[in-house]
């Protein structure tokens, strides 16, 4: 963990724990077919420095997203686009409001036609980033500003 001092890991450690406590219990419970789980971080961990190769890590924000069988969409969904917090409210309301319509500034990220959406990019104070449209392509342009 390179030069992290000792309270940042244990920080860490704690809230991770005790997120994994809560999921944990959420899960056992009667709760598990109605209650829709969503957390998110604000970026890497400070302290920890990528290649050149892995720099995207180094801006990317984690999202862990729970839902219920019930609520869970039927196609499959794509663990490798790109997004950004601006994704994680319609992605929540396609998928737990019942064909409500909201302000839409980003895209639900479970459902199959997002590679096709105006808001499929990401973007940085350093970098944009977009997915090709093409599919013989990569899939993701890495572009600096």
């Amino acid at each position: 963990m390179q030069d992290l001092p000792k309270k940042s890991l244990d920080t860490c450690l704690y809230t991770n724990d005790q997120l994994g406590r809560f999921i944990t219990k959420i899960k056992a419970s009667h709760l598990k077919e109605t209650t829709i789980i969503t957390a998110t971080g604000d970026h890497a961990i400070r302290g920890i420095y990528f290649n050149t190769d892995e720099r995207l890590h180094g801006i990317s924000v984690q999202l862990y997203l729970y839902l219920p069988k019930s609520y869970q969409p039927s196609g499959i969904i794509n663990t490798q686009q790109i997004a950004l917090h601006k994704d994680i409210m319609p992605t929540l309301y396609n998928n737990a409001l019942s064909e409500a319509s909201y302000l839409n500034m980003g895209r639900g990220l479970l459902d199959e036609s997002t590679k096709e959406s105006i808001h499929n990019f990401a973007y940085h104070a350093d970098y944009v980033l977009v997915n090709d449209q093409d599919d013989r392509k990569s899939g993701t342009t890495f572009l600096p500003k």
